[in-house]
């Protein structure tokens, strides 16, 4: 049942986003745009987020939003990069390597977004990418 309700989600977000691919439904107005555009006729519990948040956030924020997000993670990514080489090149230390530590966090951050939506969606996953992002910037940004 689950895979069956996951296929569906993301043929609603083909639809959505076709339908809104420039500008996107706005953030947090995913379900009300399923409620408008595929169908009035469900239980209010039978309009659920697409469980990808890369679809999700593409579905609500169009194609500016999403590729300026986009831009804005690959920035923190190259400047966590850069950073990170260059503290290597001065000191050659063998201390524990926090930012591959902290970064570690983040490829889970991405993975459970592969298969959730609460990261993007919901209070509580949206403090928690948050602070996964910020201790990673602190990992690199300390002396």
């Amino acid at each position: 049942k689950s895979l069956t309700e996951r296929r569906t989600q993301i043929d609603e977000s083909k639809t959505i986003l076709a339908e809104y691919w420039l500008y996107g439904v706005g953030a947090g107005n995913y379900t009300k745009a399923l409620y408008d555009t595929i169908d009035r006729g469900r239980q209010s519990w039978g309009y659920q987020p697409v469980h990808v948040v890369s679809v999700l956030a593409a579905a609500e924020l169009g194609l500016l939003g999403f590729a300026a997000l986009v831009w804005f993670v690959f920035l923190l990514v190259l400047t966590a990069v850069q950073e990170h080489r260059r503290r290597w090149r001065q000191t050659q230390s063998h201390d524990i390597p926090w930012i591959a530590i902290t970064s570690l966090g983040l490829v889970l951050l991405f993975l459970l977004g592969l298969v959730d939506h609460y990261l993007w969606s919901l209070p509580f996953g949206i403090l928690f990418s948050w602070l996964v992002f910020g201790l990673w910037a602190k990992s690199f940004s300390e002396d």
